[in-house]
């Protein structure tokens, strides 16, 4: 058992992701997701995400989402993923029985391959 900290926090992970990403291709911050298919497209694009931009719906096929919404959020708005047969649901089934939410819990993740500088402590 270990835990790693990393002050960069968030800001590590992103640098992880957004290092092979060119120019044109930046994420996108502060837009409203409707909808994230985890069935989109096959390929190295595998998840469809369509957002409210404006007064209009856009969509983009994309590699990786990285969500920072709350689990009770994510339990509460389960039809934001799908399709319902996708796997997600179980997921947040066992989220939802595992997790109380009128407690606080803190949850850990190992990474296969670490994206931190491995020099730290």
């Amino acid at each position: 058992d270990f835990i790693v900290e990393d002050e960069r926090g968030y800001k590590g992970l992103l640098e992880s992701h957004m290092a092979p990403i060119g120019e044109n291709d930046r994420p996108t911050f502060n837009t409203l997701v409707t909808e994230v298919n985890l069935e989109g497209e096959s390929g190295d694009y595998p998840v469809k995400v369509t957002a409210e931009h404006g007064e209009e719906e856009v969509s983009c096929n994309v590699k990786t989402v990285i969500s920072t919404l709350t689990s009770g959020y994510l339990i509460n708005n389960r039809e934001l993923f799908t399709p319902p047969e996708s796997g997600i649901n179980s997921i947040l089934d066992n989220l939802e029985t595992t997790f109380n939410m009128s407690l606080y819990y803190k949850i850990f993740y190992i990474f296969k391959d670490p994206f931190w500088d491995e020099d730290t402590e």
